[in-house]
């Protein structure tokens, strides 16, 4: 085994008598560290690389080939036979890393366009263009300080984020406070048909209480300042009102019931996308799963990409449901969707079902819905000026 370590050939030798030749090898001199024969005419010898170019030069008419290699023998036999292959697949690999740090499209994202062509030129002045190489961190932030200092009073920050070949400049620009200007009369009415539940001004007169239906437009918190049935004053109204309003709302839910559950199991890996094929470095890989995944390497000439995924186990709930459950899941979705409306403070105080209809596969469920939310707007009131209210007093 120690011998077969070593720079070894395993050579075949084959002819009319094996034997004859045999002895001509011994006497050239050449060290036979192992024999095996086949036949009279056929054996194999283990020899060394030095002796397998001797044993070359007196081969005559017997057929010698080399059937193993060991050792550096072993490598310098693969990279002679593979050569081609190796040097081809060398210059893709090169060439590819060359393609993947050359910039092939620069995004500045901001509304103003003055903005964007400034920045653009900037980068363009540190090489952040296409056809230049990709940047490395510190050159990146060397950059982002220079923007920063030549546009401080336009600029709050910048971010320059690398995405394969492609730089994206995101842009928040320097907004200076404005003076707070003077606010106009007004009052504070309802959005909505309710009944008034809760009512608060820091400004303003109450003139609508809890427990008041209003309409659309109804003052609930006036502007306008009265003492004894006159009019002192007009004011911005300020304060917050919250009222139960009413919603008829149908929705359709199928029998066949499915819900997508996480499992809790969670697994990074890489993978490689070749075309439309897509191959994961992962044993065991998870049979659903949802896939949150960042592109590592990708080039927009060749159609392949590298990513890094962040993967979480699922497993699929498929159940035929009875009327009586898909009513239920009916309005728990409707539940659901109102909720995702509702702002804090705001809640559903109850659901009822008002009429259930049958359609082949699916149920129709109309409800009646009380929510509790905000329903107070401001409304600009009718400015009456100071020499009339004067002329009131």
């Amino acid at each position: 085994m120690y011998e077969k370590l070593k720079n070894n050939y395993l050579v075949s030798i084959e002819g009319k008598n094996v034997y004859d030749f045999l002895k001509r090898i011994i006497k050239e001199g050449i060290e036979i560290k192992k024999i095996e024969y086949k036949d009279i005419h056929h054996l194999y010898i283990l020899i060394s690389r030095e002796d397998y170019k001797t044993l070359s030069k007196i081969k005559t008419s017997y057929k010698i080939k080399v059937k193993k290699a060991y050792g550096e023998a072993l490598m310098k036999h693969f990279l002679k036979k593979h050569a081609f292959y190796l040097f081809s697949l060398c210059i893709s690999f090169f060439f590819l890393v060359f393609l993947t740090h050359i910039i092939t499209e620069v995004e500045v994202i901001h509304t103003d366009k003055n903005l964007r062509e400034a920045l653009t030129d900037v980068l363009k002045k540190e090489q952040i263009k296409p056809g230049s190489f990709t940047k490395n961190y510190h050159q990146v932030q060397n950059i982002k300080k220079k923007i920063m200092e030549k546009y401080k009073e336009n600029i709050e920050w910048v971010e320059v984020e690398r995405v394969g070949t492609k730089y994206i400049i995101r842009v928040e620009e320097r907004i200076l406070p404005l003076k707070e200007e003077e606010k106009k009369p007004s009052h504070i009415v309802s959005n909505s048909h309710a009944i008034i539940k809760s009512v608060e001004a820091t400004k303003g007169e109450i003139v609508k209480q809890k427990d008041a239906y209003v309409k659309p437009g109804d003052i609930i918190i006036s502007g306008d300042i009265y003492l004894n049935e006159e009019l002192k004053d007009q004011v911005a109204s300020e304060g917050k009102v919250y009222g139960e309003v009413w919603y008829t709302t149908t929705i359709e839910y199928p029998y066949l019931y499915e819900e997508i559950k996480e499992t809790g199991r969670t697994k990074k890996i890489f993978t490689f996308t070749f075309l439309n094929k897509r191959m994961e470095f992962t044993k065991n890989p998870f049979k659903e799963k949802k896939i949150t995944a960042k592109t590592i390497l990708k080039n927009n000439l060749f159609p392949i990409s590298f990513q890094q995924e962040n993967q979480k186990e699922v497993i699929v709930i498929k159940q035929d449901l009875t009327k009586e459950e898909a009513e239920e899941k009916a309005l728990e979705e409707i539940k659901k969707k109102i909720e995702e409306t509702l702002k804090e403070k705001e809640y559903i105080i109850s659901i009822k079902k008002l009429k259930v209809e049958e359609n082949n596969s699916k149920i129709i469920v109309e409800a009646f819905v009380s929510v509790y939310k905000s329903i107070g707007v401001r409304q600009d009131a009718e400015i009456i000026s100071k020499e009339e209210i004067n002329s009131e007093e």
